[in-house]
Formats: C-alpha cells, sequence, structure tokens
C-alpha cells in the first residue's frame, strides 16, 4: 500500500501481455455457460479420455505411490529405466539409436518439453513459423520466449503462395542466392546474387526466409539409388521396397546398402534447415550401426 493507502498497480511483464486469448479458456466458458440452460454438450474440445483408466494401470500407481522411495525428488532428465524404454522404442520402430544417458530426457508432458525448448532457442529478434490452426502451446511458448509467431494457415498449398503473392511487404526471389547478411543487433539488409546474371543488388530486410530443395540435384546418381516420382532419394521402408524387398533398410539408408540420405534431397523430409541438421546427427549414428554390422559379418572378428 502506498502512503497515501491507494492500492498500487503491478504490471505483468510484457510477456504476457503478448499473449493471445487461451483458445481453451474461450471454449470452457461456452461449454458451461451453455450447461447452466441445461443444454446438453458433447465435450471433443481436449480429446479428455472419456473412458476409465485401465485398472492395472490404476493398481501400479497406487502401488508406486506407497513405496517410500518415491516420495523424493525425481532426477532432472528422468529416470533411467524410463529413458532406456524410449531409447529402445526409437530403436525398434523408428531405426534411431539413442543415448539414453545424453539423448533423451523426461518432461511433465509435452508442452512442457516444448515451452522449455523455445525458451533455450527463442528469443527477442527471432522469428518461428507455425501452422495454422495448432494446439495453442506452439504459440504462446514461442510469445514466452519473446520471439515473433508467423502464421500459416494450413490445408491449401496454392492458396497461400497466392497469399504471398498478394502480401506487399514479400518479395519473392527466385534462381537467387544470399552473399551477405547484415545488421547489428537484428537483420537490417541481405546481398543477393541473381544466378543466371550474376548481378547483385541489397536489400533492406527485417526478416528473412530461405527455400531450397524444390528441385532435388540428383541426376548424377543416375540409377545407383532409386528415386522417387520427383527425383528425390527413396529411403527406409520405401528404399527397401524399391530394391525388391529382400532386406530391411535404416531409416536414412537408400537403396544401395550402406549408402544413407539426409535433408532436402530425401523423399519425404520437411525441407528444413533444422531437419536436415537433426537428420545428419542421425546418419552418424547409423553409419556406426552400418559398420557394426559389417564387423559382425566378418569371420573372425568375435562380435
Amino acid at each position: 500500500m502506498s502512503s497515501n493507502h491507494q492500492p498500487f498497480k503491478i504490471d505483468v511483464s510484457g510477456r504476457i501481455s503478448r499473449l493471445p486469448p487461451y483458445l481453451f479458456a474461450r471454449i470452457n466458458k461456452m461449454k458451461y455457460e451453455k450447461r447452466v440452460k441445461g443444454i446438453d454438450i458433447i465435450d471433443l474440445g481436449m480429446g479428455n479420455p472419456t473412458d476409465p483408466t485401465p485398472e492395472c494401470v490404476v493398481s501400479k500407481l497406487s502401488e508406486a505411490a506407497l513405496d517410500p522411495k518415491n516420495h523424493r525428488y525425481s532426477v532432472s532428465n528422468g529416470i533411467v529405466g524410463l529413458r532406456k524404454a524410449i531409447a529402445k522404442k526409437y530403436k525398434n520402430k523408428y531405426g534411431v539409436e539413442l543415448d539414453p544417458e545424453t539423448e533423451v530426457i523426461a518432461t511433465i508432458g509435452s508442452k512442457e518439453g516444448f515451452s522449455h525448448l523455445c525458451l533455450a532457442m527463442l528469443g527477442p529478434g527471432d522469428t518461428a513459423v507455425v501452422g495454422d490452426p495448432a494446439f495453442p502451446i506452439h504459440v504462446y511458448a514461442v510469445a514466452m520466449a519473446g520471439a515473433n509467431v508467423i502464421r500459416v494457415p494450413l490445408g491449401n498449398d496454392q492458396a497461400f503462395l497466392d497469399r504471398i503473392e498478394r502480401t506487399t511487404a514479400i518479395e519473392v526471389l527466385l534462381e537467387t542466392e544470399v552473399r551477405e547478411v547484415q545488421g547489428a543487433k537484428v537483420l537490417e539488409t541481405i546481398v543477393v546474387e541473381h544466378r543466371p546474371t550474376a548481378e547483385r543488388r541489397r536489400i533492406e530486410a527485417r526478416a528473412l526466409f530461405v527455400f531450397i530443395g524444390a528441385e532435388p540435384f540428383t541426376r548424377w546418381l543416375g540409377d545407383e539409388v532409386a528415386l522417387d516420382e520427383k527425383g528425390y532419394v527413396l529411403t527406409g521402408p520405401a528404399a527397401a521396397r524399391a530394391a525388391g524387398g529382400g532386406r530391411d533398410c535404416m531409416l536414412l539408408e537408400t537403396s544401395l546398402p550402406g549408402v544413407l540420405a539426409a535433408g532436402d534431397v530425401r523423399s519425404g523430409s520437411i525441407k528444413r534447415v533444422a531437419s536436415a541438421v537433426g537428420e545428419g546427427a542421425m546418419a552418424v549414428r547409423m553409419i556406426h550401426q552400418y559398420l557394426a554390422l559389417l564387423d559382425g559379418a566378418r569371420p573372425g572378428t568375435g562380435v
């Protein structure tokens, strides 16, 4: 209280004031108002389960709750057995080997994990492209990290492209390479080069999106590995089928044994830099897997 006994106001942070209205709060309010009026509501809003939890799960949870060893804080990255089980599932289902000590972490839920990921990776001046519709956390987590959100309507690619062409604040440059990115603390200007003419120009810009991989450069491969109808390299089960189905392929393995493909050139990949980097890291681990298989097939190796 101040000296004149008037209540003072504590302002929330700018991050909170930037948050949009919470969708599910609005839906819950609408449901409540309908139910007060006696209107029957079928609730599919948050995908909550309508059936009771299986008895075996309830029994095991009760047993664990009564064990004094579980009354302490858990380790920060999750129980070792759980992390090992997650790594095992990824190996069996996706053909990806994960180190449960350094590459698996347990969180309260996917939303908690995603929000902290945004806090670690984003900040003021950054921009995240979020599909629309999306779960609220995909927008909230970015805003809480202080970054900007660009929402992209999903479902009609041509309408999306037409919308870009109509937006005067966006300039689309084809057959163009980015040569320089300049700015003190945020992006201010870029220098681009038009490949056919080698002409360079400087453009004032506050955001830059680079789209690559629309035309895969795979002609040099010839018939060595299987490609899809658009020229992208087939990997995993699709590559195995193209090779005649006589063997299993790892997730990034092509129809040629031991040859991997990662990033934009791979059929079915998400054409994003972050995805390509992640697949590159996966490829390194798969190379070790393939070499281990070769060692196991060699007589006298002891493997």
